[in-house]
């Protein structure tokens, strides 16, 4: 679990506040142009007019895609110098505040496993949403608000090849891009027809024309390795291992003759059935939360904070909440050093806003108000005018904005708004105090390293 050090990520990306704030009104209108400047602040505060009406705490996440793509615009008229490996790996994070709605496929044959596995990502029962008919068989959609499954099952059948309209198929992923392959296979056949799957692998992967993609590797059903009741469970173990390593073996050669992007080192053992044998009906829900966090780990960055919207595991909801933490926090810093068009309260508000939503959202809490010893500090039907000037007093940032100031006015409320949502405890006075102390200390060290 990755952990938030403020003091640390302050020295980290001061110099990129400093390099941003190095320029002038006049050098920014030199480095942008008057006329471009002009269509900026129209379509920041356009932005801004749109969410204004809309925007209390249980009110839908603010959309920030739009300030993104203006941030990202402006990025590219600044000459960052030595800055800009680091300007390209905060544009990879900030990718993960675009929310995109993960897409994972699964690919297997019949009986295989695929829709327990569903399930137990789910943590629910599946809702299955619609089929696509393809010649005779029938890909199924599993249609959740926060990720999508695809079960292509019968891809590639004997029966079904002659039948199969490869258009309709790319009409599918058009429809439905993919993120992940899920591959499963089940425990008890490591090398049966294991090479017709891998090439109904490359030909889904040719279609969807994306040789990167990853896929990852389930083998799936272990609970059936072995059912006899005089083994031990530490048997049983060894001999999913030993499964596990044939199924590595086999993947690894065959795939020598496509070179898909099979995570073979990879391979996740795994059973999502409990045995009908009550006592061992706890022992064989094996492995479930391995495969998650692994799903979580190779999903591409744009999508894992909607995967974290759906996943029960408290961990990987904490990582991401801090990483959104950092992420904001860098943004607002960056808005607070450039001197167009950016530099008002709103702007900063709608960011921070944002934040905390989807802090709530991944915490999955009910709170709604953000109330500190039981007053209410930012609610619903708030405009973002009045919002900012709640959240200035809440922090003592007050109306000086520069990047050192915005940073930690962010970083702030976020740490408020994750005790508040996340761990469901009660803010206090004092917490906001410190808060306060803690800003104020933060830029002065800041000003006296400069």
């Amino acid at each position: 679990m990755n952990s938030l050090n403020k003091n640390e990520d302050n020295i980290e990306y001061k110099q990129l506040f400093d390099h941003i704030s190095k320029y002038s009104k006049e050098d920014w209108e030199k480095l942008i142009g008057s006329e471009e400047i002009k269509k900026l602040n129209l379509d920041v505060r356009s932005w801004i007019d749109n969410i204004e009406n809309d925007s209390g705490i249980d009110s839908d996440i603010v959309e920030i895609k739009n300030l993104l793509e203006i941030l990202e615009n402006i990025s590219t008229f600044i000459p960052w110098g030595d800055l800009k490996s680091k300007i390209q790996l905060l544009k990879v994070k900030i990718k993960k505040l675009y929310f995109k709605k993960p897409v994972i496929l699964f690919q297997g044959r019949r009986g295989s496993g695929k829709s327990s596995l569903l399930n137990a990502i789910l943590g629910h029962e599946k809702a299955k949403v619609g089929d696509y008919t393809i010649g005779t068989y029938q890909w199924e959609i599993y249609d959740h608000k926060d990720i999508t499954m695809i079960d292509a099952r019968g891809y590639g059948d004997p029966e079904n090849s002659d039948r199969i309209i490869e258009e309709q198929v790319k009409e599918i992923i058009q429809q439905y891009p993919v993120d992940l392959i899920l591959f499963t296979h089940k425990a008890e056949e490591t090398s049966a027809r294991l090479g017709e799957e891998i090439e109904k692998l490359n030909a889904i992967v040719n279609i969807i024309n994306d040789t990167s993609l990853v896929i990852l590797p389930v083998m799936t059903q272990c609970d059936k390795i072995d059912t006899r009741a005089e083994f031990s469970v530490e048997e049983k173990l060894r001999k999913i291992e030993g499964a596990r390593v044939n199924l590595y073996k086999n993947v690894k050669l065959l795939n020598q003759d496509f070179d898909l992007n099979i995570l073979v080192d990879e391979i996740l053992p795994v059973a999502c059935e409990p045995s009908l044998s009550e006592d061992l009906k706890y022992k064989w829900w094996y492995n479930v939360e391995g495969i998650i966090r692994h799903i979580f780990q190779v999903l591409p960055e744009r999508s894992k904070v909607k995967f974290s919207f759906i996943s029960e595991m408290t961990d990987i909801k904490e990582d991401v909440i801090d990483e959104v933490i950092f992420i904001c926090s860098i943004l607002t810093g960056i808005i607070g050093a450039v001197p167009v068009p950016f530099a008002d309260l709103p702007v900063l508000a709608a960011v921070q806003l944002f934040m905390v939503q989807t802090i709530r959202k991944i915490s999955n809490s009910n709170r709604g108000h953000l109330t500190i010893a039981g007053s209410v500090v930012v609610k619903s039907g708030l405009g973002l005018k009045v919002i900012a000037r709640s959240i200035a007093k809440l922090t003592g940032i007050g109306n000086v904005i520069n990047g050192i100031v915005a940073y930690s006015g962010t970083y702030s409320i976020g740490k408020l708004a994750k005790k508040y949502y996340f761990f469901d405890e009660e803010l206090t006075n004092e917490d906001v105090e410190k808060l306060k102390q803690d800003n104020c200390s933060d830029e002065e060290k800041t000003l006296e390293n400069a």
